[in-house]
């Protein structure tokens, strides 16, 4: 894992990255971590925790204001705006306005006007994140990060939502690529189109690859395995988990290694594993 974080942050600034390895083995630990470093260090960070649930949250879908063909999730839309203005005003108040931006009543100069008006309705919501996207790809002021948790998610079918446009008794099943939010980010691995920024995804080995081509063409991108523990890593995680007493007792040598088989050396396995001891 030590290896992973040191690769991870050593080269977010040249290319884009892809983590990939077991479930369970620190990748989304790995991803917050960076965008806790970023945002440290002065960085504009879209940060989506889950590809799950971006891509089937909301009560509805629309017809896209902007993409058509594409379905948008307008409350989605609304939950991402107001998280981003909690976590970046300060950068969205600085920010100036770019291209020319038409959307309903909209008149505004910053980023901040821009994604106060999305927030504030939910109908526009989609069409100001897209028109985000749009400007952020100009940003020179701050380095850009686009941080996205089961990225491999984005190119499956969608568990919520059926296609609307299909005529059958039994609706087909959507493609994520479909919704406007997912499409926003689809290919970021390959080119980000960031003027001042990189990608960075976790891919995840809960859903099926069927449709995320893994490994093809590893030239687009930094493609990082995560490994499982080693047996020093563990024993620093066990003396970790005694010190803050995450353990009620001191644990054998033969012990922690036993519990790393039983766990095949995943963190969250062991950490489960340890709170039920």
């Amino acid at each position: 894992l030590e290896h992973g974080r040191k690769n991870a942050f050593s080269r977010a600034s040249i290319s884009p990255i892809i983590l990939y390895g077991d479930s369970g083995v620190g990748k989304s630990a790995i991803l917050q971590e960076i965008v806790y470093w970023a945002r440290r260090n002065n960085w504009f960070v879209i940060n989506i925790k889950s590809g799950l649930k971006w891509v089937h949250t909301g009560d509805f879908i629309q017809n896209s204001k902007v993409l058509p063909g594409r379905w948008d999730q307008p409350y989605l839309g609304v939950r991402f705006l107001n998280y981003l203005i909690d976590a970046h005003l300060d950068k969205l108040q600085k920010l100036p306005l770019r291209t020319k931006i038409v959307i309903g009543k909209f008149d505004g100069n910053t980023l901040y006007d821009l994604v106060e008006f999305g927030a504030a309705l939910h109908e526009y919501s989609c069409e100001v994140i897209m028109h985000l996207k749009n400007e952020l790809q100009l940003v020179v002021e701050y380095p850009v990060l686009y941080v996205v948790d089961d990225y491999n998610v984005l190119y499956n079918y969608n568990q919520a939502f059926r296609d609307p446009d299909c005529s059958h008794f039994k609706p087909r099943k959507l493609r994520n690529k479909y919704l406007t939010l997912t499409h926003a980010f689809l290919d970021s691995h390959k080119n980000p189109k960031l003027t001042n920024g990189t990608f960075i995804g976790a891919t995840t080995t809960e859903t099926s690859y069927r449709h995320f081509p893994l490994l093809t063409d590893q030239t687009e991108c930094e493609w990082i395995k995560i490994p499982s523990y080693s047996v020093d890593e563990v024993h620093r995680v066990f003396d970790h988990y005694e010190r803050t007493r995450h353990v009620c007792a001191q644990l054998s040598t033969s012990t922690r290694e036993i519990i790393r088989y039983i766990c095949d050396g995943r963190g969250y396995e062991i950490a489960k594993y340890c709170l039920s001891l």
